[in-house]
């Protein structure tokens, strides 16, 4: 320090700032640039948008690029190299500057050779975003990265650079510490998810030298479609390899077990699904499915409520239970090689539960408390009450939660009542996705399962009617608050009818900040803080609604405005360009909430239960895809009726 404050201390302070610099434009086009010159081979780059230094996402950017095209074990090198021979050498790197940079991949081949390598390197490129990467793939990544950052701050002169570069780049010249930390976090459900959101089909840049006369040049329209075509078809092998992998089998007493095999990572999860919750309640037992499933994990035959917590934190692994409108049950994710030990202990909940009378009553007081903590929420509030008018009699009119009276009624005869009616054999589904085949999956479900019998409530299966209101509802209630909130609903899809595609697509289009409402109620008008559209479909008829807080004084303006903004939607309908952004954030957000075992388990579990079928689980993105403006128009004029609908409104 004495040194630099005697040669550069007498530097005078002065003013600096960075010119302003343009803003990279968003990529949604495929480009090739191509030069002819005096060249044997031809030499080719392929440039997708990257990542700045300081971007949460460059850890596992950089392990992407690292899996790509880094050493002999890669994915380009062993397939474009190796087992195609379309290439001399093959490369990837990721360059992460200040701004955005990109992420970048280089060969060189024979120049007849141009066209099959581009496609052979889409495709692997393609793959990990459909696919993703093993844990063994990402192992090697992690090291060689950590191997290689290191190796880097071996000398002074390197060190002093990467300081250097770090306090301008992201203002920390310590990064390295955290560099390293967040790489080993890096999993790989987040490498495909970067991948998906950077490596698209549409964003890229081919640039490359070719020999003169070698007509080696693609043209930009070919390379579209090239691209397009490669896409599509990577894409839809994937989904036919996940429709392959679902392996399904109805034990003899009626379970239905479906498996799903999943090497990348050696975790197992398991979802065991019954119908019920709200569904299978009165006024009275408004509460119990609820009470009783989380009574499920509480204490068996064979173990205390204590020995059930020791064993599952033994297995580093997690049991929870879940209950809602249509269903219930558990789930749990074990390390593959707890697998038969998880499933005993998840089959002891599901079959032998004690319901002990002290742990009933400590639940009940946590449900009281967490019915009271609902009257903090504003939304909570207003939707309990549109529920309550836009259902009537059905069941969808109460809360899951119960309220505080029928919870504090409840005592362990009604628990057990409940379970005897919804926990037997034709209402069970078994779904278990990851590291463990198909067959020993099985034997242990069978093992373990299938002696079970009982005969429970077979009414559980049929369809509830529902009926919208004779007439324009408003129901109003008065709460101590600064602001109002409203909800406009109306009778919706079921799970199994196809007007839930184009709802959800609807409901896409017109909320979130890219919405037609947020740009016009709030961005122009002013009126609203918070607002949303949503399709909420159910085994019986869901129901779709329009939400809004906005400030007390302006709620009958901020209504009226929201009206004219339904009409105007059903008289117009959508853009083509509001349609395909709906599209892609349904599609994108449905695949970014498919990166676990556990959400793969629970989706095809509630599927299961709720007649779509396994199969869904991967059809649902090509369903999306199918919805025409045609169809979104004819489905919202037949749901958004305005002579039947349910406007519920919570104001000062």
């Amino acid at each position: 320090r004495p040194l630099v404050e005697k040669y550069m201390g007498r530097l005078k302070k002065g003013e600096f700032s960075l010119p302003p610099r343009a803003e990279e434009p968003s990529r949604e086009k495929v480009e090739a640039v191509f030069r002819e010159m005096e060249s044997a081979r031809a030499y080719v780059n392929i440039a997708f948008p990257g990542v700045a230094l300081g971007d949460e996402d460059v850890f596992a950017v950089d392990l992407l690029s690292m899996i790509l095209g880094s050493g002999e074990t890669s994915r380009l090198y062993q397939s474009v190299k190796e087992g195609k021979n379309l290439v001399d050498s093959i490369y990837s790197y990721s360059f992460t500057p200040k701004d955005p940079g990109v992420l970048m991949v280089g060969f060189t081949c024979d120049p007849d050779k141009v066209r099959a390598a581009v496609e052979e390197t889409l495709k692997e490129i393609y793959r990990i975003a459909a696919e993703g990467v093993t844990a063994g793939e990402l192992s090697r990544a992690k090291k060689k990265t950590i191997a290689d950052f290191t190796y880097s701050l071996e000398s002074q002169s390197s060190l002093a650079r990467l300081l250097g570069f770090y306090e301008t780049a992201v203002g920390d010249a310590f990064f390295q510490e955290k560099y390293v930390e967040m790489v080993q976090r890096v999993t790989p459900e987040k490498i495909r998810e970067v991948a998906r959101k950077y490596l698209r089909e549409n964003n890229f840049v081919v640039a490359g030298v070719v020999p003169k006369g070698s007509g080696a040049a693609i043209p930009p329209g070919e390379l579209e479609k090239l691209a397009a075509s490669v896409y599509s078809s990577v894409m839809g092998e994937t989904e036919k390899r996940g429709e392959a992998s679902l392996v399904k089998s109805v034990l003899k007493n009626g379970i239905r077990l479906v498996v799903r095999e999943n090497h990348s990572v050696p975790v197992v999860a398991v979802s065991i699904g019954f119908l019920g919750g709200v569904r299978a309640e009165t006024e009275e037992t408004n509460g119990l499915c609820n009470l009783m499933s989380y009574m499920l994990t509480r204490g068996t035959e064979k173990r205390t409520a204590y020995e059930i917590a020791e064993e599952i934190e033994d297995m580093a692994a997690s049991v929870d239970s879940f209950s809602g409108r249509n269903s219930f049950g558990i789930r749990g994710e074990f390390l593959s090689e707890d697998f038969e030990k998880g499933m005993r202990l998840l089959s002891e909940m599901v079959l032998s539960p004690t319901f002990e009378e002290e742990e009933l009553e400590k639940r009940k007081r946590d449900v009281i408390s967490a019915i009271r903590a609902q009257e903090d929420s504003a939304f909570q509030e207003l939707l309990k009450l549109y529920l309550k008018a836009q259902y009537g009699d059905h069941p969808y009119s109460m809360d899951p939660l119960g309220t505080e009276e029928t919870v504090d009624s409840f005592t362990r005869d009604d628990v057990v009542s409940l379970y005897e009616r919804l926990v037997f054999p034709e209402n069970m589904v078994i779904v278990i996705s990851g590291d463990v085949s198909a067959e020993k999956a099985k034997e242990t479900v069978q093992a373990l399962f299938e002696d079970f019998s009982r005969e429970g409530d077979r009414s559980i299966f049929e369809a509830k009617k529902v009926t919208p209101p004779d007439e324009p509802v408003r129901v109003e209630k008065k709460k101590e608050k600064l602001q109002a909130h409203f909800m406009i609903g109306f009778l919706g899809a079921r799970f199994s009818e196809k007007d839930r595609y184009p709802l959800e697509v609807l409901a896409a289009a017109l909320a979130g900040q890219g919405g037609r409402l947020f740009r016009h109620l709030r961005d122009e008008k002013s009126l609203a803080y918070s607002l949303t559209a949503f399709s909420s479909e159910q085994f019986d008829r869901g129901f779709f609604a329009f939400y809004m807080g906005t400030q007390a004084a302006k709620k009958d303006e901020a209504i009226s405005a929201m009206w004219d903004e339904i009409v105007s939607f059903l008289k117009e309908g959508l853009t083509e360009e509001e349609l395909e952004r709906a599209k892609n954030f349904v599609v994108g957000n449905y695949e970014i909430g498919l990166q676990s075992n556990l959400s793969w388990a629970e989706t095809i579990t509630f599927n299961e239960l709720y007649g779509t079928g396994m199969e869904e689980v991967t059809r649902f993105p090509e369903r999306i895809r199918a919805v025409t403006r045609e169809d979104i128009l004819r489905v919202a004029r037949k749901v958004i009726d305005l002579d039947h609908y349910v406007l519920a409104v919570i104001s000062p």
